[in-house]
């Protein structure tokens, strides 16, 4: 009886003090630096797919509007797009690129120059 007592105990102490280990060891290591927010869509479909009517552009157009710092076009594999629409798609990627000077190979997160965001406010209660 006691040695279950004391497990269970042992288990309920660290179970209280590991989230504020935790938090203590974050506020010591807070360097904003470490972190990349970045927001973004990873499934947008195109005219190459059969459900979809814009283009690469208009698509890359619409996401900056909203604040995408990325983007990922996830077209179904049509019949031909194999052999004819992956290179026709491609063309347009790298015209969408030139159209839309913020679509480019994104740099790594700890390159210089990278653009850096903390992520959204959240309510927090003291």
């Amino acid at each position: 009886m006691l040695r279950r007592a004391g497990l269970f105990g042992a288990a309920f102490a660290a179970a209280a003090t590991l989230p504020a280990a935790a938090r203590a060891a974050a506020s010591e290591s807070n360097d904003e630096q470490e972190f990349v927010y970045l927001v973004g869509d990873h499934h947008v479909h195109t005219q190459y797919s059969h459900d979809a009517k814009y283009t690469l552009a208009q698509a890359a157009r619409r996401g900056a509007q909203h604040g995408l710092d990325w983007m990922v076009c996830t077209e179904h594999s049509n019949l031909g797009h194999d052999t004819t629409g992956a290179a026709l798609e491609h063309a347009d990627i790298l015209n969408a690129r030139a159209e839309n000077p913020r679509t480019r190979p994104w740099p790594s997160p700890r390159s210089a120059g990278s653009p850096r965001r903390k992520p959204p406010a959240t309510s927090t209660t003291p």
